[in-house]
């Protein structure tokens, strides 16, 4: 890379363009613009340097935070993702397939929280497209507030919501909405909130992505461990001693997201009951209005990234190991009950004991948190428990609660007045947002009672109709259509064919074939069908569906049904030769759909026919290809032959050569044994490797001696030098002999070679 490369500093103040490295065995974590380096320890290791610096990074730099995971084995990062989405950063993911380690990334992209994934070269180009957009776009304060110019497109973008996803925004603070539609401008790289607005329009992916953005579906396993142990004295402990044993203890996750936080609630309260040697019947309700993450929550199985949140212990008691994560056990699975339910306009739970809310308040404004308090109110038993966020209170209801822990924000019920449940339904407030927007022209008006016009003529007046892909199978109905489909008894199947009438099934087989291969719309004869005990007359208009903005390969079928009483005249009274005239001209018609249904079968088996030429064509060149392989295997074996061939000839040449060393060996050992010189054998390091039977008239020398050092040995020469002559000679290389005599008065010829 161009860019400069430096290993972190701390307190180091972050520069553009700079690739900065982590030390060995430290940890990076980041204030403001300063990085700062401090030592990694055991619960570090746990969770991961990567997480750990992107929390950090979440949380000084919130929604100018940008996180891209790469290629690497394990699961570093995924926590880290989750903090910098729910601050409303920006996450990025390297495909699995173009990463050298998936492991990484497949946990990233597990998490749900991942924006953007793509190859590592459009990840670099995304990134600069996304910086460009910042500076377009900018980064909006929290405080931020709609003007009256954006007003209007801003209500048409919650609308549109509305009327896709079924949930109504216009009660969610201001600043929030802004905010998550500006993160989805950028990311799009949309300059301004009407383009935006079209771009919803063209794009309904987008929908349900601005839905979720606007959920914030985030969470982990013991969110804010000072929270969940203070929970577990003040709360869990009180609740499992106090209630009456066997009673059930109920509790509610309003916003559960990915299910985190209700299984560590279940958690605590089995360890509780564990401790405290009492069993109660456990209900935990988890709610939301993300659907995707309540079915991510419902399974129950999470990465391998949890080993950070989760301690060790607890793993083992409440989880199983699994590949590539780890599976919450089903008796904790079977205490929660998962269920989208809107907090807003849903009718609450009851009877509970404790409701941990955290980190949703803070997003509606005054209005709807007080009434969502008095729905909590409502919802928990006499002397309940509420958890909230570290940013969120109950002073906009301070008579209906009061404090326990202030630091963790846990609160208890007060006995008041209590609330009627008919007052937690809250009305859209789209029309009395400002009061510019109630003096919108009157043509606007005209212009919302002409759609909603449209809409209702289309629905009353439009014909019944059914969209099919290219392979018959049904996509959509629309209308009254499903009452020219019948299911039978057996396996599901979408294709129309099988669901279909079967008046109109013959006549329907042309006419999508020829929609599909041909693209011609066909009209067919009026058909007398019964339908429910009914006689109909039915006519099918059948071609494909060419409209800018719809998929290629689908074609509708319009059902056409006509009044009984048009074709009662025709049937009172003909006469001889009207009823000739009309059976020939119904066999003449007759004739010509055979042979239409004929000249169509005729293609289909010459398309079939051409489609096992181009099969056979294949399969006969793949026959070449085998027999090439063949061959070449047959080649490699001949080769492998020889080698091996040569190998044995080796084998044999080294066996003899073996063979003769052994011999020469044997003679050695004989002429040493057999010699009346004593001689001893060392090495560079004096050390004995061998020696001749006469060496023990002169040396105290056994066969177990071999190994030791020369100067371990006892003799009888009168001399001190010998060590050090041997190590002279080994040293110099020159022979050296002379006269040494022994304690016994004899003499003889030293020679040390």
């Amino acid at each position: 890379t161009s860019m400069t490369v430096a290993q972190v500093r701390e307190g180091v103040q972050v520069q553009p363009n700079t690739v900065y490295v982590i030390p060995p065995n430290k940890v990076l974590t980041i204030d403001d613009s300063t990085l700062h380096l401090t030592q990694r320890h055991r619960q570090v290791r746990q969770q991961g340097l990567i997480d750990v610096f992107f929390s950090t990074l979440a949380a000084t730099q919130a929604d100018r935070a940008v996180a891209i995971v790469l290629s690497g084995t394990g699961s570093d990062g995924a926590i880290g993702v989750k903090a910098v989405k729910e601050y409303g950063g920006i996450t990025m993911a390297q495909t699995p397939e173009d990463a050298e380690y998936d492991g990484m990334p497949r946990s990233a992209i597990a998490t749900n929280c991942v924006d953007l994934v793509g190859s590592a070269k459009e990840l670099a180009a995304r990134l600069v497209g996304y910086c460009e957009s910042v500076r377009k776009i900018p980064v909006l304060p929290a405080d931020t507030s709609f003007s009256t110019t954006d007003t209007s497109t801003l209500h048409q973008i919650l609308s549109l919501l509305h009327e896709t996803v079924g949930h109504d925004f216009t009660n969610y603070k201001e600043s929030t909405i802004l905010r998550r539609i500006g993160r989805r401008m950028r990311i799009n790289d949309v300059d301004t909130m009407a383009d935006y607005l079209q771009y919803l329009r063209q794009t309904p992916a987008e929908h349900n992505a601005l839905f979720r953005d606007f959920l914030i579906s985030v969470t982990n396993f013991f969110r804010d461990p000072e929270a969940f142990h203070a929970v577990q004295e003040t709360v869990i402990q009180k609740l499992v001693v106090e209630k009456p044993p066997k009673e059930q203890l109920r509790l509610w996750v309003p916003g559960c997201a990915s299910g985190e936080e209700a299984y560590s609630l279940a958690m605590l309260l089995n360890e509780a009951m564990e401790a405290e040697q009492v069993v109660h019947d456990i209900q935990i309700f988890a709610t939301d209005l993300d659907q995707e993450a309540l079915s991510f929550a419902q399974r129950g199985f999470y990465t391998d990234a949890i080993v950070g949140e989760v301690p060790g212990d607890r793993l083992l008691r409440h989880f199983t190991k699994a590949s590539g994560g780890y599976q919450i056990k089903k008796a904790l699975r079977e205490q929660i009950l998962f269920a989208n339910h809107n907090l807003i306009s849903d009718p609450p739970f009851s009877r509970l004991d404790f409701i941990s809310c955290r980190n949703l308040l803070i997003y509606l404004d005054r209005e709807l948190q007080e009434k969502i308090l008095e729905l909590f109110h409502y919802a928990l038993l006499p002397g309940g428990y509420l958890l909230l966020g570290t940013s969120e209170s109950t002073d906009v209801a301070a008579d209906l609660f009061t404090a326990l822990d202030k630091k963790q924000r846990i609160f208890q019920r007060q006995e008041v007045v209590a609330v009627q449940p008919h007052r937690f339904v809250t009305a859209p407030r789209r029309q009395q947002l400002t009061t510019e927007e109630t003096r919108e022209p009157q043509p606007n008006v005209r212009a919302q009672v002409a759609e909603q016009y449209q809409q209702w003529r289309l629905q009353r007046h439009t014909p019944p109709a059914l969209l099919v892909d290219s392979n018959y199978n049904l996509i959509y109905l629309f209308g009254d259509a499903g009452r020219y489909v019948q299911m039978k008894e057996g396996p599901a199947s979408l294709n129309i064919l099988d669901g279909v009438l079967p008046a109109f099934r013959l006549n329907l087989r042309t006419a999508l074939y020829d929609a599909f291969q041909h693209g011609t719309h066909t009209t067919t004869p009026i058909q007398q069908v019964d339908i429910d005990g009914e006689r109909c007359h039915v006519r099918l208009q059948v071609g494909p569906v060419a409209q800018e903005g719809v998929p290629e390969g689908l074609s509708e079928i319009v059902f056409e049904e006509y009044p009984a009483t048009l074709f009662t005249h025709v049937q009172q009274h003909p006469s001889d030769a009207e009823e000739r005239n009309a059976l020939a001209e119904r066999l003449e018609e007759e004739l010509v759909r055979t042979k239409e249904r004929l000249q169509t079968t005729i293609e289909e088996y010459e398309s079939s026919n051409e489609e096992l030429q181009a099969s056979n064509e294949e399969l006969q060149s793949m026959n070449e290809e085998l027999q090439s392989t063949t061959e070449q295997l047959e080649t490699s074996k001949e080769e492998l032959q020889s080698v091996n061939e040569e190998l044995i000839i080796v084998n044999q040449e080294l066996k003899e050569k073996l063979d003769a060393l052994n011999r020469a060996n044997g003679d050695l050992q004989n002429l040493m044994a057999s010699t009346e010189i004593a001689t001893i054998f060392v090495d560079r390091e004096l050390l004995i490797q061998r020696y001749t039977p006469c060496a023990e008239r002169i040396f105290h020398i056994m066969p177990m001696d071999v190994g030791r050092p020369l100067s371990h040995l006892t003799h009888t020469l009168v001399t001190d030098s010998l060590d050090k002559d041997v190590q002279v000679v080994l040293n110099t290389l020159i022979p050296k002999e002379y006269e040494v005599a022994t304690t016994d008065g004899r003499w003889y010829m030293a020679h040390i070679l």
